[in-house]
């Protein structure tokens, strides 16, 4: 079920070693967004991304990143 991919979520705060930022993405990689889910296990589409909230980002490479929009 899609939503065990998600079960590790930490929010932020919870970790001390946990950067304090959002690092520019696009910036160190050039990896295109594939899906974007909230952190309930919904795909959203990537818009969602305008929009305060925590998601899930996919990335083309295979790498996932958890990401805050406030």
């Amino acid at each position: 079920e899609l939503i065990d991919e998600f079960r590790s979520i930490m929010l932020v705060g919870d970790d001390p070693d946990a950067p304090d930022a959002i690092e520019d993405l696009s910036a160190k990689d050039k990896s295109e967004i594939k899906a974007v889910y909230s952190v309930t296990g919904t795909e959203l589409p990537t818009s969602a991304l305008n929009q305060t909230g925590i998601y899930v980002v996919k990335y083309n490479n295979g790498a996932s990143k958890k990401i805050v929009v406030k």
